[in-house]
């Protein structure tokens, strides 16, 4: 899993801001963990579903955050993306 994360930021380069967002919330979520439980999947298949999007909102974006932190993904790393959000403001 990690590494076809890693392999969809080559992709990203001509994406849209909320198309990297996501995928560094989904990159920070997949390097937090060992393993996945289904819950833990069906968040990241998701979140890999909402990349596949031509248009992408601040929406798509926080119900993502909010789905990986209540399949137990870790919050801080999460949030760190957000702080960094608002940082570049």
């Amino acid at each position: 899993m990690r590494g076809i994360v890693l392999q969809l930021w080559e992709s990203a380069a001509n994406a849209t801001q909320f198309h990297q967002e996501i995928l560094a919330a989904l990159e920070s979520a997949v390097l937090g963990v060992e393993t996945l439980n289904k819950n833990q999947l069906s968040a990241v298949r998701e979140a890999v579903m909402d990349l596949g999007n031509d248009v992408l909102s601040e929406a798509h974006l926080d119900v993502i955050r909010r789905k990986f932190i209540a399949e137990g993904f870790s919050p801080l790393a999460l949030l760190s993306e957000v702080e960094n959000d608002k940082d570049g403001e």
